[in-house]
């Protein structure tokens, strides 16, 4: 998910500096555990720790210790320099931050946010050889896509085609039982994904 963007459409006072710090590790925990850089990892689950300590994340919610169970999670992993189940802890973490975000009404919808964990989640089942995992998140991302379908702006019409011939590639790949194409078409639909976070960023607040 593209983190410049999503502050970019959410009023910044309203964006708690370490949420969007908590964000970034997540994805730049995933980026560098496909690397097995696993001393910045470390640095990172490092500075989420701090994020989440801080006085305008540490709440009651649901989204703090999903977050918190998350880091925790990644830790263990790389102790055991497990790449996917690190790869695995960060997307969980990543919905945690999704969590963060349902209060503050983000110009782009959480829903937009959370096809781009679910994607991730397929992915990372289908380089599992975890068929079952795999159609459980298509079928979660297929519903959230079928709402926002409806409500996507007239002027969208080009991204949102886009991202359903992506859906659609992973639908194929995955019904043909090809798991590693399935991972493949998941991840040209995560920068679909992208599209979407620009078509919706460019309406107004909901």
């Amino acid at each position: 998910m593209s983190s410049a963007l999503l502050l970019a459409v959410v009023t910044l006072a309203a964006v708690p500096r370490p949420l969007s710090v908590l964000e970034q590790v997540a994805e730049a925990i995933d980026d560098a555990a496909v690397a097995q850089d696993w001393a910045r990892v470390v640095a990172l689950e490092e500075r989420g720790g701090q994020a989440l300590g801080a006085k305008a994340l540490v709440t009651t919610s649901h989204a703090h210790a999903a977050a918190t169970n998350a880091l925790a999670e990644a830790k263990a992993a790389t102790e055991r320099r497990d790449a996917l189940a690190t790869r695995r802890a960060a997307n969980r973490l990543a919905a945690a931050v999704v969590e963060f975000y349902d209060p503050l009404h983000p110009t782009v919808p959480t829903s937009v946010m959370r096809l781009d964990v679910l994607l991730r989640q397929l992915d990372l089942a289908s380089e599992a050889g975890e068929a079952n995992g795999a159609r459980a998140a298509l079928k979660a991302t297929t519903s959230i896509w079928k709402t926002l379908r409806a409500n996507a702006p007239v002027h969208g019409k080009t991204a949102a085609a886009t991202f359903e011939h992506d859906l659609g590639a992973v639908r194929r790949a995955l019904d043909a039982g090809d798991l590693q194409a399935t991972a493949q078409a998941a991840v040209m639909a995560l920068e679909g994904v992208d599209g979407l976070e620009k078509l919706f960023g460019a309406g107004t607040a909901r």
